[in-house]
């Protein structure tokens, strides 16, 4: 099946508010998905007008396979599949799409961040991040891992 990678748009922000909200049982544990203000979709519409951001959709022609976001150029932000479309590939798709997009030809960025729901820190080491720490943290009812993955290694003389 065919699909395309693009910017994502204003207009594109509820499709992506209802795929983290079916995905939300996975990352979120006895937590009221809808009182996560950062989760709401007229956050996220904002989010992708900011200009700190950059959000980018991975679609076919029917559905929305999945979404990253860059915050700050060094920040993962976002990166949900939908769950049809998960050990297909696509979130490897998307990182190396982003790399290649934002980092190809840029010796400014060291690494790039990102704090990994419990459930995904196996895909973050297979896309080459590392933990930065063991234990696992908690923010807003989430539990995560922080992570880096290392961009290039600055070399001193």
């Amino acid at each position: 099946m065919s699909f395309i990678i693009r910017k994502a748009k204003y207009a594109d922000a509820e499709q992506i508010y209802q795929l983290i909200k079916q995905l939300a049982p996975l990352f979120l544990d006895n937590y009221n998905f809808d009182t996560l203000e950062h989760f709401k979709c007229y956050k996220i519409a904002e989010l992708i007008q900011n200009e700190e951001f950059e959000y980018l959709l991975a679609q076919n022609d029917k559905e929305l396979i999945g979404v990253i976001a860059l915050k700050k150029l060094s920040h993962l932000y976002h990166l949900f599949i939908a769950e049809k479309f998960q050990k297909q590939g696509y979130s490897r798709l998307l990182w190396n799409y982003l790399m290649g997009q934002y980092f190809a030809n840029s010796s400014e960025i060291a690494h790039v961040t990102v704090n990994a729901s419990l459930n995904s820190v196996t895909v973050y080491e297979r896309l080459g991040f590392h933990r930065l720490e063991q234990a696992v943290q908690v923010f807003n009812g989430m539990q995560f891992v922080p992570m880096q993955y290392q961009i290039f290694q600055s070399h001193t003389v």
